[in-house]
């Protein structure tokens, strides 16, 4: 979990790459796209996760119970839609990573976002001014998040070795290795 452009999408193909070394199969929910689904993405609100608080929960349900159905060795249940502070009582995972850019200017999170972007991402349309006030209301999210929850944060300020130690952490909490 993580607010956006921390990495949790590109962490999340790590993992699914690694644990398939070790189960037969994995299954990645990506929660932002079951929040737009179910038309539970409210922007611009404040609200961290942009979900409205009084759903959010559902929300969680509903990507467990997806990630069950789907009869999967292991799942992995990836985006900014889901809280630290409610995932351990409704998807109680046996691994949790808070991904965030500590210490990381919304300008600088703007410039590693574009150079690891892949193309289609959401913010490629926008304007770098749109996406610098989005950044800005994120990073204050993420400073509280890691505030509140330090021993589940990943730092990915490094992109690539924030991605690889956070990987590294699900394989050694899972008891496999990394």
């Amino acid at each position: 979990m993580g607010q956006p452009r921390m990495g949790k999408t590109r962490l999340a193909a790590l993992a699914e790459q690694k644990l398939l070394s070790h189960w037969n199969s994995v299954t990645v929910i990506h929660v932002d796209a079951v929040r737009r689904e179910l038309h539970m993405h409210t922007p611009w609100m404040g609200f961290a996760t942009e979900v409205e608080p009084w759903r959010q929960r559902e929300l969680e349900y509903v990507c467990l119970d997806r990630a069950l159905s789907a009869g999967a060795d292991v799942a992995i249940i990836e985006g900014n839609g889901i809280s630290p502070y409610t995932v351990d009582e409704t998807i109680s995972p046996d691994v949790k990573v808070l991904v965030a850019r500590v210490n990381t200017s919304p300008a600088e999170i703007l410039r590693v976002s574009k150079e690891h972007a892949v193309p289609g991402w959401w913010g490629e349309q926008k304007s770098d001014t749109y996406m610098l006030h989005l950044l800005t209301q994120y990073s204050s999210y993420s400073d509280i998040w890691c505030r509140d929850f330090p021993d589940i944060v990943c730092d990915t300020t490094d992109l690539d070795e924030g991605i690889s130690s956070a990987c590294g952490r699900i394989c050694s909490e899972l008891g496999l290795e990394g």
